[in-house]
């Protein structure tokens, strides 16, 4: 799919003289007059519809008035670029369907070839459906209209540029610089066409002879330097930068700050870096939306490296102190504290966020992100209905996290009656319990909604695994695979249930886990959950020595686990897999193990004493 520019309906006079000489020729005559006559009361019935952004009707319109009258060139123009563009909504076009369509739009654009604006339609067209040649050939015929008009000219040049036709390129920027004078923009579209021809030296020119005309200008001088960067001539790069920063008055100057702040981090020297960007940070002549988006690249570095965490605090500090009352930093400076473990520091801003912006539903979220994280369940419910009262209607995120805190809080009816509510408001049409129906889902499926909605179904399953209702347990993790087949957790966690209790698992069951868990391990081989649940299924298989090679795996990593849930889970099944495998006294070793991390299993106490 893709966005057309908008298409203005185009009416025009027309003029027909009547044919003469013979009662056929004027019998004729008659006959097509009546025809453009219908033909031209379709179109500007599509006209109105049109106006009245019934754009579905409209298109019938002018597909009757062309189907009436196929000389008339108007309505082949509507009906031909309406034709070109449905098919590129869905599948695709066929070239042959394409060769046809073009046929019917160049009637009127033969006929009109200097009616500008159904040209450049036209032209777009086909540029987005990767025609290039045609889109050139249209451009350069328009431009023999209209020599002097630069946003062809500009179009050109692009369009030249994405060919790889440089000299061509450069002829349209001059005349663009022409037309328009000489810029900063057509300065660097200059200069950039010049390096992909590779004539670097030509590039420095012209940055150059933009230098000597505006010799106080600093945007110049920090173009020439990012080209010594890219030429891989940072010295170079650095003393035009430098001198750039010294024609700036004090308090600005953030886009060469900036600049030099790339060349330090290219260095690798971080210490300059920082305080060039602080510095950057500080000055009057860079958005606030620009400053915030750099700190969040920053701090993305930061937090991927590992780096020194009072780096961040100090650009925090000074961004703060310039715009104290910005909500998206202080929703940023909740998640850069929450990413260092200081929850307190994180619910305070983002508490903060929303004093100042109440109906941002992605500051909620955060908040009751942070409330999830202490395990204060009240404090979540009165969270979820505060934001209730004040956005009048919930996220489904905000609907997947209250539903998560009645399934820890073990009130599975109310987790259950959330997540129908949560289905019914953002996916009406789908029931718990069965399978999901993708036509009356299709209209609310979108590239936001699909990982949430994954996961509500996976969150549906899990509470009737807590209920023990496995057929339950199948239908909902089978609705998250159709989503997605290649989903890991869901995989893994469909596959564990199967299997978790012997007295549920069957033939069926169990090949079915194999699959599953196959296909998760597949997805995320080095993930000790889906290693132990890949050996629990072989053990279930009776595959013993498979099931202990797996198992040994997620062993070697047992010293980072600190759940005392996941160390009894995985040294529990390590014994079992081990006794299996006539290893018992390494079997009573481990189950010792996972009793100390659940004192009171009497069944782990009957395996120590007994075996199985």
């Amino acid at each position: 799919m893709f966005i057309l520019l908008p298409i203005l309906v185009i009416s025009f006079a027309s003029q027909y003289s009547a044919a003469r000489g013979t009662k056929g020729g004027i019998a004729q005559s008659v006959e097509k007059e009546r025809l453009r006559n219908k033909a031209r009361h379709y179109y500007l019935r599509g006209v109105e519809a049109e106006a009245e952004g019934k754009g579905d009707i409209a298109t019938e319109y002018y597909k009757y008035a062309y189907m009436v009258d196929t000389t008339y060139p108007e309505a082949a123009y509507q009906y031909g670029i309406r034709r070109l563009t449905l098919p590129v909504e869905s599948s695709g076009p066929s070239a042959d369907e394409i060769a046809r369509t073009r046929k019917i739009i160049e009637k009127f654009t033969d006929a009109y070839p200097a009616d500008l604006f159904p040209q450049l339609v036209y032209a777009r067209l086909l540029d987005q459906l990767q025609m290039s040649d045609a889109y050139i050939s249209i451009l350069e015929k328009v431009r023999g209209y209209h020599p002097t008009n630069s946003d062809i000219v500009q179009l050109l040049s692009n369009a030249y540029m994405d060919s790889r036709q440089y000299d061509k390129a450069l002829e349209a920027i001059d005349a663009y610089s022409l037309a328009e004078g000489e810029d900063y923009e057509s300065t660097v579209r200059k200069a950039t066409v010049q390096i992909a021809k590779g004539d670097s030296i030509g590039a420095l020119g012209t940055v150059d002879k933009m230098i000597l005309k505006y010799p106080r200008n600093p945007q110049y001088p920090v173009f020439k330097s990012q080209l010594y960067m890219y030429l891989n001539m940072p010295d170079s790069a650095m003393a035009i930068a430098r001198k750039a920063e010294s024609m700036v008055e004090p308090g600005t100057g953030g886009a060469v700050k900036l600049q030099i702040a790339d060349i330090y981090r290219e260095q690798g020297d971080s210490v300059n870096y920082d305080t060039k960007v602080y510095e950057a940070l500080l000055t009057e002549d860079i958005p606030f939306d620009t400053k915030n988006a750099i700190l969040t690249e920053y701090l993305q570095d930061l937090l991927t490296q590992d780096g020194d965490r009072t780096r961040g605090d100090r650009l925090f500090e000074g961004l703060l102190q310039q715009y104290p009352h910005e909500a998206s930093l202080r929703a940023l400076s909740s998640r850069y504290a929450a990413s260092k473990g200081d929850m307190d520091k994180a619910s305070e801003d983002i508490a903060y966020a929303l004093d100042l912006d109440s109906h941002n539903s992605d500051y909620w979220e955060l908040a009751m992100m942070y409330v999830l994280s202490d395990a204060d369940w009240d404090k979540a419910n009165a969270l979820y209905k505060k934001s209730l009262d004040i956005l009048g209607e919930t996220s489904l995120q905000m609907d997947l996290m209250i539903g998560n805190v009645a399934m820890m809080k073990d009130d599975y009816d109310s987790a259950l009656k959330i997540y129908q509510n949560a289905l019914d408001k953002h996916f009406p049409g789908q029931t718990l319990n069965k399978t999901l129906d993708l036509n009356a889902l299709a209209p609310y499926l979108t590239y936001d909604t699909i990982d949430p909605l994954i996961s509500l179904y996976r969150q549906i399953g899990d509470v009737y695994n807590f209920k023990g209702e496995l057929d339950n347990v199948k239908v909902n993790y089978e609705n998250a695979l159709m989503l997605n087949p290649y989903d890991a957790l869901t995989l893994n966690n469909y596959a564990y249930y199967l299997i978790k209790d012997e007295k549920d698992i069957t033939p069926e069951g169990l090949e079915r886990a194999d699959e599953l868990s196959k296909s998760a391990i597949d997805v995320a081989p080095d993930n000790l959950i889906y290693q132990d649940t890949r050996a629990w299924v072989y053990f279930n298989k009776g595959e013993y020595r498979d099931a202990l090679e797996m198992m040994e795996k997620v062993m070697e990593q047992i010293d980072k686990i600190t759940e005392p849930d996941e160390i009894y889970e995985y040294y529990s099944h390590y014994g079992d897999i081990l006794y299996k495998n006539d290893m018992k006294d390494e079997a009573v070793k481990a189950w010792k193990k996972a009793l100390d991390a659940k004192p009171d299993d009497t069944v782990l106490l009957k395996k120590i004493k007994h075996g199985f």
